[in-house]
């Protein structure tokens, strides 16, 4: 015969506080102790999470941020295989990687989005980017996706989002 609910009564709050301490630790540990991930949206989206928290935005804002920042990635990615963007599509130069274009949006639009976190973000993309080696492309792609990053912010900046 089944009983109804817990069938072992008094296991729930163990099984509660061993998930708990993992969680605790986690968030327990300062935002920079984290080893930058190798997947270069995931670190560029922990740089818009920590401009986030080192600029007290507020939760409205920081949305928005994190949106734009994603939106202007995800359209250079598709400018870049050639498919529709979801704002923007710009025809991208010769050869471009998509790696470094990806993280050029990312940089491009949240030094837009955070001016006085610029030297903390120019210090992260140089870094992201010292491992790629000089093409004589460089400076083509990252104009081209500086571009993008400028249209998705000029679009949704006469979108009304600072209206009541």
């Amino acid at each position: 015969m089944m009983r109804k609910g817990n069938s072992r009564p008094g296991r729930t709050p163990w099984i509660a506080a061993l998930l708990a301490i993992p969680m605790a630790a986690a968030l327990a540990a300062p935002a920079h102790a984290a080893p930058a991930p190798a997947d270069p949206i995931l670190l560029w989206n922990q740089q818009t999470n920590r401009s986030i928290q080192m600029t007290s935005m507020d939760p409205f804002q920081a949305t928005r941020a994190l949106a734009l920042e994603s939106i202007a990635v995800l359209d250079t990615l598709r400018s870049v295989a050639a498919m529709p963007g979801f704002m923007v599509r710009l025809v991208p130069p010769a050869a471009i990687d998509p790696a470094v274009a990806a993280q050029a949006a990312a940089h491009a639009t949240l030094v837009s989005l955070f001016p006085a976190r610029r030297a903390a973000l120019d210090a992260a993309f140089d870094t992201a980017l010292a491992a790629v080696l000089a093409d004589e492309h460089r400076c083509q792609w990252i104009a081209f996706v500086e571009a993008i990053a400028a249209a998705v912010l000029a679009i949704r900046d006469r979108d009304g989002w600072d209206h009541a």
